[in-house]
């Protein structure tokens, strides 16, 4: 078989560990001030109330979430079409190749389209809700 995933299970799941902690915290990576520049660097900074760190909601937070998630989902659903596109390129004719592909790009789609109806359902009744 042209994927066997089984060989690389223990691999998958460290590289799926790495990948959620960089998504965790690649935020913070993102939002660090380089407080040495300007004049006064660091002293400048200590003034302020909050010294300089980024103000959020928890809507945003939960947004920010929930866009990272569905960013996974989409890079997910990008990986599976093209594991079944392959597997169904290298098929030769075989039925039952033929068939595993098939399975699994209908299974993609299908998830693909329950991720995102139960977005658009949790986006219409926190907007009902809420009242936004």
């Amino acid at each position: 078989m042209f994927l066997n995933l089984k060989k690389y299970k223990n691999i998958l799941k460290i590289f799926c560990v790495f990948l959620l902690a960089f998504s965790l915290f690649a935020p913070l990576i993102a939002l660090a001030e380089d407080t040495n520049s300007g004049a006064g660097g660091v002293r400048e900074g200590l003034g302020e109330a909050k010294a300089g760190l980024p103000e959020f909601t928890i809507e945003e937070k939960i947004g920010d979430i929930i866009s990272t998630i569905l960013g996974f989902v989409g890079i997910l659903f990008l990986v599976l079409m093209i594991a079944g596109g392959l597997m169904w390129m290298t098929a030769g004719g075989a039925e039952e190749k033929l068939g595993k592909a098939k399975k699994l790009i209908t299974s993609a789609v299908i998830g693909m389209i329950i991720v995102f109806s139960a977005y658009a359902i949790t986006y219409f009744v926190t907007e009902t809700l809420l009242g936004r």
